[in-house]
């Protein structure tokens, strides 16, 4: 029966597994700390004009602060430009529109704001 299988040899590279050595990857090289993304810079700066001037002039700092919102999402999904001016920009564009809608909140009147009739003085009439 042994004869039928064929030699030790044979039948013992048969059932080891063949190993295989593990495939080196070489990662592209970091990129050097040159010039920021012009872009990311850009949505930063224009995020914290926004927040300096919510309380001034709402009207300008949230439509500045949705922006630099847009302009920092679309670098931060750029397969080579998560850095951290961008991620910057999102966070502080993103407290800044949760912060007016806070405020915004804050103004509306809440309950019935109609005044209380209340006792009318008035002046007696002169006498003639």
């Amino acid at each position: 029966m042994l004869a039928g299988l064929g030699s030790v040899d044979a039948i013992a590279a048969g059932t080891t597994p063949v190993v295989v050595p593990p495939a080196v990857t070489v990662l592209p090289a970091a990129p050097a700390p040159g010039r920021a993304d012009p872009g990311a810079l850009v949505a930063l700066v224009a995020s914290l004009v926004a927040v300096l001037t919510l309380f001034l002039s709402p009207f300008v700092a949230i439509p500045l602060a949705l922006v630099a919102l847009v302009v920092a999402i679309l670098r931060v999904r750029r397969p080579s430009g998560r850095s951290t001016l961008a991620w910057s920009a999102l966070v502080v564009s993103g407290t800044t529109l949760v912060l007016s809608t806070v405020l915004g909140l804050l103004l509306i009147a809440v309950g019935d704001s109609s005044p209380e009739p209340g006792p009318v003085h008035s002046e007696p009439a002169a006498e003639r």
